[in-house]
């Protein structure tokens, strides 16, 4: 139950406070990654973004760049800030982070580099310009599990609207640039589940407009311009001490002050409209298990329910936490061919442990020029055991060409097969690498978010050991007699 408590006070951090004067999210207007790996590499364009140490490469480092547009609140009393992300890979949990002010301000999400902020000008130091201590950098545990986490950047967004006319200029990185560490989330790009930052705060105090109610610049009773009756006499001239008729008693209806009209006070311009952003809602966790076999008579025919690739890339079974069996272990097996062509590998099961179905993650992040191959159809150009049923799509959700960066695979029994998965089933799936611009040498294959179920659902603890591609020189035929 604690994992599941902890989740639940993440998605708490990224809803807006409904007991507080005000509250509303805010997107952000650009966003992107430096890659000290591709230092001349703009990624504004991508639906994501990397913070930390990708996998084996220990020299490369990305940090995530977001700026808001907060200018709305100028005047307001600031509550609390949370910069919610959506995390879609995760290398390893209980990693620190933090959040920095970034100095340079003129950086461009479609010309920011590792090199140069805005494409052509460089930082003062390469990877961005940034402060840790005006105002100090935001420590933060990474995100132990895909999905939404949010992290608390009170002290940052007060800083911007005090100092900075409400512009939000954040530098996300992992606190020790070594090892491998790092999570991907979603960018703003990424419709479904952009970061995006909630706030709440108090409105400022509408300010009244100076002599509008309190005190009227003009006397109706020394005006006889404000009414014109008949002159009781035939003097030329009217004289208010001898003709009190036009007093305001006698003619209310002259009278300005009974025209409330006139009032700003009831509609105050000092407070600025808000116009919430929609709150992401992070895709909900569901569990892809195989359903127990039909107890109904024979005439039923179960029917294997239809299952898209968006559906399938946001869905997945929920973490490992409550296992009652032992462990279940898959293996991505050795891939090999020659520069030009093509490779295919297998997922082999290794461990059953009870387990009907399994969901594993494939990721080439840092591999980008061995892709899986994409099937006429749109899909990973994969296949499942004949005996098994199975369902692939790329990650992340939505990607297309060179900014998917894995896919996910479940497998199961087919439905409405009772039991669990055997040894007969070895190869679970096999997949088609496209090498076609590889470059000659070990090239790898990442397994992780990998989960099991048995039967009944029950989650069981799973493991997937990551395989590799090897990329040969193309053959030379020998010559000729």
């Amino acid at each position: 139950m604690l994992r599941v408590r902890l989740l639940g006070l993440l998605i708490v951090l990224c809803t807006a406070s409904a007991a507080l004067a005000a509250a509303t999210t805010f997107g952000p207007v650009q966003d992107t990654q430096l890659d000290s790996f591709n230092t001349a590499t703009n990624y504004g364009t991508y639906p994501y973004y990397f913070a930390g140490i990708p996998t084996s490469k220990a020299a490369r480092v990305c940090r995530a760049l977001l700026r808001f547009d907060l200018s709305a609140l100028a005047g307001s009393t600031l509550t609390d800030a949370t910069l919610c992300q959506y995390a879609w890979e995760v290398q390893s949990a209980n990693v620190s982070f933090s959040v920095c002010r970034l100095t340079q301000a003129a950086w461009s999400e479609t010309g920011a580099t590792w090199s140069t902020y805005d494409g052509a000008q460089a930082w003062a130091t390469p990877g961005g310009d940034y402060t840790t201590t005006n105002p100090a950098c935001v420590s933060f545990i990474g995100p132990s599990a895909t999905g939404l986490f949010g992290v608390s950047v009170t002290a940052l967004v007060q800083d911007a609207l005090s100092h900075h006319g409400g512009q939000l200029q954040l530098v996300v990185k992992v606190a020790s640039e070594a090892g491998t560490h790092y999570y991907a989330a979603k960018s703003r790009e990424d419709a479904t589940n952009p970061p995006y930052l909630t706030v709440n705060y108090i409105p400022p105090t509408p300010t009244r407009t100076p002599t509008a109610t309190n005190t009227p610049t003009y006397t109706p009773t020394q005006t006889p311009t404000t009414t014109a009756p008949p002159a009781p006499t035939d003097a030329a001239t009217w004289t208010p001490a001898e003709t009190p008729s036009p007093t305001p008693a006698d003619t209310p209806a002259s009278t300005p002050t009974d025209t409330p009209t006139a009032t700003p006070a009831d509609t105050p311009t000092g407070t600025p409209t808000e116009t919430p952003i929609p709150t992401p809602t992070a895709a909900p966790s569901q569990t892809p298990t195989v359903p127990a076999a039909p107890t109904a008579t024979a005439a039923d025919t179960p029917t294997e329910p239809a299952m898209d690739s968006e559906a399938l890339s946001s869905m997945s079974i929920p973490s490992a936490l409550f296992a009652t069996r032992g462990r279940t272990k898959i293996r991505i097996m050795r891939a090999q061919g020659y520069v030009g062509g093509t490779a295919s590998f297998n997922v082999d099961l290794r461990q059953p442990g009870g387990a009907a179905g399994i969901q594993n993650d494939i990721s080439w992040s840092d591999s980008p020029d061995t892709p899986i191959a994409r099937a006429e159809d749109g899909k990973p150009d994969c296949t499942v055991n004949p005996a098994l049923s199975g369902h692939f799509a790329f990650l992340p959700p939505g990607c297309q060409g060179t900014h998917c960066l894995g896919i996910r695979a479940i497998v199961m029994l087919p439905f409405g097969t009772a039991g669990s998965l055997s040894r007969s089933n070895s190869a679970l799936y096999t997949c088609n690498v496209n090498i076609s611009s590889a470059s000659p040498g070990i090239h790898h294959l990442y397994g992780w978010n990998t989960l099991a179920a048995d039967q009944r659902g029950v989650t069981i603890r799973a493991t997937c050991a990551s395989g590799r591609v090897v990329v040969h020189m193309p053959r030379t035929p020998l010559p000729g007699p």
